[in-house]
């Protein structure tokens, strides 16, 4: 007689087939899930997939993308040893959120719910509507429309409240009175600290309280009286020296007329040395008549053309703004002096002291920047403690070949 095999090696044998057999049912369900997120979030599932993701759609509405979501949860609380006390909790808890949340979209939409149910295709409007997320589907909605009929729209809002709170208290174990008792804590703890703080006596001061006087270049005090730039123009030099040039003519007209009349009168003496030297026999000197031509020949530019005043309130502008924008990258200065040019101004600028000429033209492309130019630059003024810091005019400006020529300059 053949001897019997042990009931044990039966046993094991069972267990096997039954954990692999549960394992591949863990398998498909996840692989299920993963299609129907796919399902409803793209169209990459072919004609089944778009079937059924329009499907889920349309019987739930919005609920229909938490759905995929749950069937994972479902899975995985039911398949992990570690969660298998507590599974029918956390089902019972999401299967509540679940219709929470239909009961939420079909408040949203409660008009559109009640619109539908005028209408004779009413399943085919709900379905529609649900899978254009106008409803809560054709599942939810006829569940939304019943609670908002028998306990009004004020019921209807607290029950979805109820629904969500009884659903996430089930998922994550979190009782009422465990968030009523965090409840007081909080509020406990926020009277305290305000009671705190209106008897907290201040500590003494760690500094003292003795302002440090500034130094008279960063005195913060305003000035008693504004500051003025001085602004030198070329263009008044120029006017200026017409002006002096014009009453030295006036000045020399008359003795240089009466001077030619009276060199063209020949004296007595003159007379003598002409006969003596023809006596002589010299050649007799000839005096040269010829005379340079004036400028008066040449066109002057018109005054009229430049509006001084806006000028000088432009350059001093540029200077507020060349002094703020240098502050803003800690260098402190202040503008001493203004030179305008027919096409490049010049600002003086006094520094703090120990500030390094390099420092402020390393920034030159920032103050080309900030000053809306194309480009500055920074030197040092010859015989000053100041820096000239050179602009671009705004606006280019004509000198003529007269105005040369007749400066002092020249």
């Amino acid at each position: 007689m053949a001897p019997r095999k042990p009931a044990k090696q039966t046993t094991a044998k069972t267990k096997g087939k039954e954990g692999l057999s549960k394992g591949i049912r863990l398998l498909l369900w996840l692989a299920l899930s993963l299609f129907l997120l796919f399902s409803v979030f793209t169209t990459s599932t072919g004609i089944f997939g778009g079937v059924l993701g329009k499907g889920i759609l349309g019987l739930f509405g919005f609920a229909g993308y938490l759905l995929p979501f749950m069937l994972f949860a479902w899975v995985v609380v039911g398949s992990a040893p570690s969660l298998e006390k507590h599974k029918y909790r956390v089902r019972t808890g999401m299967i509540i959120l679940f219709l929470g949340v239909l009961l939420l979209t079909g408040l949203l939409h409660a008009e559109t719910i009640q619109e539908a149910f005028k209408k004779p295709k009413l399943i085919t409007t709900l379905f529609v509507s649900g899978y254009e997320l106008k409803s809560s589907g054709l599942i939810g909605s006829p569940f939304s429309y019943a609670v908002g009929q028998l306990i009004g729209r004020i019921g209807h809002i607290i029950l979805v409240v109820f629904f969500l709170l009884i659903g996430f208290f089930f998922i994550t174990s979190y009782s009422i009175i465990h968030f009523i008792r965090d409840l007081k804590t909080v509020a406990e703890k926020g009277k305290e600290l305000s009671r705190s703080r209106k008897t907290r006596d201040p500590g003494p001061p760690i500094l003292p309280e003795e302002p440090r006087p500034l130094p008279e270049f960063l005195s913060k005090e305003p000035p008693r009286k504004a500051r003025e730039i001085p602004v030198h123009d070329y263009d008044k030099a120029l006017m200026k020296e017409d002006e002096e040039d014009t009453a030295q003519e006036k000045v020399d007209t008359p003795s240089t007329a009466a001077q030619d009349k009276t060199e063209n009168i020949p004296t007595a003496e003159e007379t003598r040395q002409v006969e003596g030297d023809i006596e002589k026999g010299l050649a007799h000197k000839k005096v040269s008549t010829y005379r340079k031509p004036t400028t008066a020949l040449l066109h002057r530019k018109p005054r009229n053309a430049r509006n001084a005043e806006r000028e000088k309130q432009e350059v001093l502008s540029t200077a507020r703004k060349l002094e703020e924008t240098l502050e803003s990258f800690g260098v402190v200065g202040k503008v001493v002096g203004i030179t305008r040019g027919p096409i490049v101004n010049r600002y003086e600028m006094e520094l703090e002291p120990g500030t390094k000429i390099s420092r402020v033209s390393g920034l030159s492309d920032d103050i080309a920047l900030h000053l809306a130019v194309s480009q500055v630059r920074v030197a040092a003024v010859p015989g000053k403690a100041a820096i000239g810091i050179e602009v671009p005019a705004q606006q280019n400006d004509v000198v003529s070949i007269r105005d040369m020529f007749e400066s002092r300059d020249f």
